[in-house]
C-alpha cells in the first residue's frame, strides 16, 4: 500500500501533475483532471493541500474565482488552467481527509465510483456546496451534455427561468464540478461523471 504524506512529497507530485496537464491540455473545452488514489491506503492533509488543492486552485484561478489573498497564500506556484478536477479509486480514509481539507476551504470535489470495466459510473460530493448547486449537479449528470434551456424545459417547476439555470450551471463550472464548451454565445456543460451523484457521507477525522 502507498501513503501520501507530507507537503514536500506533495509539492513534487504537484509539479509532475502540472507537467502532464500542460502536455495534454486542449484549447476547445475544459480538460478533466483525475487524481487516481487506487492502492493508496491513506493521505495527510498537508499532502492533499500540496497536490489536489493546489491543482484545484489553478482551475479556480482560470475561472476567475480565486481571490488575491488565496493567490498570495497559495502553497505552490499556481498558474491558470482551464480544467475540472475529480478523484477516483479513493478509500474511505482518503476521502475523509479530502473532505476535511475541501470543507475547511468552503470547496467541493467529486470522488468518482469505478465499475469493473474501469468506467466512472457515479460519484459522491466531498466538501461543501449549496443545496441548489448540488441539485443542479445531479440533474446535469443525467445527460451527456446539457444547457440551461434543456434544464428549464424539463424542470421549469423547480426554476422557471432560463437565466436562473444558466447561473447555476455557470456556478458549478466555476467550482470545477462541470466542464464547459462554448460555441458563440452558447454554453454547453458536461458532468464529470454520468449517473448518480450523492452527497458524501464521510465522517470527519477531526
Amino acid at each position: 500500500m502507498q501513503f501520501g504524506a507530507g507537503a514536500s512529497l506533495g509539492h513534487d507530485h504537484f509539479g509532475q501533475c502540472l507537467a502532464q496537464i500542460r502536455q495534454t491540455q486542449t484549447a476547445t473545452a475544459d480538460d478533466m483532471v483525475g487524481f487516481d488514489f487506487t492502492n493508496v491506503e491513506d493521505v495527510s492533509a498537508s499532502y492533499v493541500k500540496a497536490t489536489l488543492l493546489a491543482v484545484h486552485q489553478c482551475g479556480r484561478l482560470a475561472a476567475g474565482v480565486l481571490s488575491a489573498a488565496e493567490v498570495m497564500g497559495a502553497r505552490a506556484a499556481i498558474e491558470p488552467l482551464e480544467i475540472a478536477v475529480l478523484v477516483f479509486g479513493a478509500n474511505d480514509d482518503v476521502k475523509a481527509c479530502i473532505n476535511d481539507v475541501f470543507a475547511a476551504n468552503g470547496l467541493a470535489i467529486l470522488a468518482a465510483d469505478i465499475d469493473a470495466n474501469g468506467q466512472l459510473v457515479g460519484a459522491e460530493l466531498l466538501g461543501v456546496t449549496e443545496a441548489k448547486a448540488f441539485r443542479t449537479l445531479q440533474l446535469a449528470a443525467q445527460y451527456d451534455e446539457v444547457t440551461a434551456t434543456v434544464l428549464h424545459t424539463t424542470y421549469s417547476a423547480e426554476l422557471n427561468a432560463v437565466t436562473g439555470w444558466n447561473n447555476r450551471l455557470a456556478d458549478l463550472h466555476r467550482q470545477l464540478l462541470l466542464r464547459r464548451q462554448t460555441s458563440g454565445r452558447q454554453h454547453t456543460y458536461r458532468s464529470l461523471v454520468k449517473g448518480e451523484i450523492r452527497y458524501g457521507k464521510i465522517l470527519s477525522r477531526k
